[in-house]
């Protein structure tokens, strides 16, 4: 299994060669196009830069999946959904996060309607939105499964990446998916 999430795969010699010979790709795209709109340590959201980067995504995203079909008609695609990282319930010292959660949710629904609008029979979604939504935002628990909610006294910068943890759960959902 090959994980890549390069939209220049044309450009990209190494990541051609193992597109075509992939019989299984996993991707994870999406996050930078919105993780780039968060300012302040993400305790606001620039709109413009979230609106425009969520309209390129759109637009690029069937760019993607058809240079890769190019490149390869039989591999199984597995594309996750774009997780939100905000709770939508206040904690601590991060009581605006639910009103940042529905404001970024407005553009990280599009980015995964564009993943989910795919039509082929060899392209399967793993809904990690909806898997980290449930279980962890809606019950305050994004810091358990992201670097979001530092917990660390060394660690002042919010980061929307799964940890350990969450990498874990998006590993055992994709396996489950292949």
């Amino acid at each position: 299994m090959i994980s890549l999430a390069n939209s220049r795969l044309k450009s990209r010699v190494c990541a051609s060669f193992f597109i075509k010979k992939a019989d299984v790709i996993t991707i994870s795209i999406g996050g930078n196009n919105i993780m780039d709109a968060g300012e302040n340590f993400f305790s606001s959201l620039n709109n413009t830069i979230a609106e425009a980067n969520t309209v390129d995504f759109v637009a690029d995203y069937p760019k993607i999946i058809a240079a890769i079909r190019a490149l390869n008609t039989g591999a199984r695609i597995i594309v996750q959904t774009l997780y939100n990282p905000f709770n939508t319930i206040a904690i601590s010292v991060y009581e605006g996060d639910p009103a940042l959660q529905a404001e970024t949710e407005e553009y990280i629904s599009r980015v995964n309607a564009a993943i989910n609008s795919v039509s082929d029979t060899k392209y399967t979604v793993v809904d990690i939105h909806k898997l980290f939504l449930e279980s962890y935002a809606n019950k305050g628990l994004m810091g358990n499964i992201t670097y979001f909610y530092p917990a660390a006294w060394l660690k002042f910068t919010r980061d929307p990446h799964p940890n350990q943890t969450g990498e874990n759960l998006i590993g055992s959902k994709v396996i489950a998916a292949y």
